[in-house]
């Protein structure tokens, strides 16, 4: 049985790229999503943003990348394609993780990936999927060519959820993490708070953003 660990190697059975063990992005897994930079009509796909620890070892994702690239083009080195391999330095909503999660990879498919917890069985709980969570991915290399554009991408497999951490991007953090036990007065706690009487509005926005 194969381990997650910090090296990506090829799987024996499928022929897909193991990554190594990263930590998830804007995981759109269960359902497709139209991305910020896609236009219109674009198909949705379900998609994933992996954040690479330093010290991981992908070389193995760097010369699958490489191989399809010479496969569709005959000097690839020459044409200035679009990297899979993106620095996490140049996103500025991301810059602050560079240190410890300098490559990020993205990875797409319009068929739905197969999702696993730790466990191996199936997961189909969507709050169990979020940004910052750990996991490893199965991945296919691809060359492509379109509008003008040329590069490498991966194809989303399969992902098997691993440990869970602190929320990164946009995730939204976990309840439990946000409150703590508090006490309260008597009474039925989960009963909705008084409206305000006749629903009367504020006189003016600044006694609600004073």
């Amino acid at each position: 049985m194969a381990t997650p660990g910090n090296t990506a190697f090829v799987s024996e059975t499928s022929g897909d790229i193991w990554t190594p063990r990263c930590r998830m992005l804007w995981p759109a897994l269960f359902e497709p999503e139209r991305f910020r930079d896609d236009p219109p009509d674009k198909i949705q796909k379900h998609a994933i943003t992996l954040l690479v620890p330093k010290g991981s070892n992908i070389e193995v994702l760097k010369k699958e990348a490489a191989r399809v690239a010479g496969e569709k083009w005959n000097d690839p080195a020459s044409m200035n394609l679009r990297s899979p391999f993106i620095s996490v330095a140049g996103q500025p909503k991301l810059a602050e993780h560079a240190e410890d999660y300098p490559i990020m990879l993205r990875a797409r498919s319009i068929d739905p990936p197969g999702v696993v917890g730790p466990d191996g069985k199936r997961v189909n709980d969507p709050s169990l999927v979020y940004g910052g969570r750990w996991c490893v991915v199965t991945l296919q290399a691809f060359a492509y060519e379109t509008k003008g554009n040329r590069g490498v991408s991966f194809g989303l497999q399969n992902v098997q959820l691993l440990d869970h951490d602190e929320p990164l991007g946009s995730a939204r953090v976990r309840a439990e993490s946000e409150f703590q036990p508090v006490e309260i007065s008597s009474g039925n706690a989960d009963s909705a708070a008084p409206a305000a009487e006749n629903g009367a509005a504020p006189e003016s926005s600044d006694s609600l953003f004073s």
